[in-house]
């Protein structure tokens, strides 16, 4: 999530005292009756959705759900893709680890301002934890609408 010029962030209604992660169901997200305030990420384009369906497994009720994805970045020649052999030739992979130390501290004023992407530091202090209204919508405002992100 990047926030810059034209982010918006808003107080939220919504309330959850689970300290887990809340799932909606899948048959919200397959109908689009889903609150279009929080995002759902899926990696890849949903193709095809089947219908949930439910199965029995050890003797107890679940839900199961059919899709498939298809990469968004791939040409759209129609072209299958198959493995064919395994390459003999492990190359090494270096990973690029930014020196935190090397990075700059940025306001917050001075993000809002940006016209580039850049690695930074934000610097705060946390005067109060709201335990009771904490929620948030962190939303960007792009040409067709505010698309929100809880």
């Amino acid at each position: 999530m990047s926030i810059i010029e034209d982010t918006s962030i808003d107080q939220s209604t919504f309330e959850c005292d689970d300290q887990f992660l809340n799932f909606p169901p899948f048959e919200k997200i397959g109908n689009g009756t889903l609150n279009t305030h929080f995002l759902i990420d899926v990696v890849g384009q949903v193709s095809s959705l089947r219908d949930v369906q439910t199965v029995q497994v050890a003797g107890n009720d679940k839900k199961k759900v059919e899709f498939r994805l298809m990469d968004i970045n791939m040409p759209n020649d129609e072209f299958a893709l198959a493995l064919t052999a395994t390459k003999n030739d492990k190359r090494p992979i270096k990973d690029l680890i930014d020196d935190w130390n090397d990075v700059g501290i940025i306001s917050i004023s001075e993000i809002i301002t940006a016209t580039q992407e850049e690695d930074c530091k934000i610097i705060c202090s946390i005067e109060s934890i709201d335990t009771d209204w904490s929620w948030f919508i962190f939303g960007h405002v792009s040409g067709t609408g505010v698309t929100s992100v809880a």
